[in-house]
């Protein structure tokens, strides 16, 4: 079995303190608010008080670079 990857191919950053460390920062933050609209379009969820003794879910932004055809960002 052979297994190769495309080193070439910008990294994108891995915590959200990387994606505001990023030169990229402001299309980092405009995805994320365009993303957060969406949920909220959609009704995906409410925010609400955590009740005392309870735990939040935990979650995080994943971030990725999309790529065309020729392989442009």
């Amino acid at each position: 079995m052979q297994v190769t990857t495309d080193n070439s191919r910008k990294q994108p950053p891995r915590t959200l303190a990387e994606a505001r460390a990023s030169p990229e920062a402001a299309n980092w933050e405009s995805a994320m608010l365009e993303e957060l609209a969406s949920l909220h379009e959609k009704g995906t969820g409410v925010l609400t008080p955590l009740p005392p003794g309870r735990k939040a879910v935990g979650s995080r932004w994943v971030y990725a670079y999309k790529y065309d055809e020729n392989g442009e960002i």
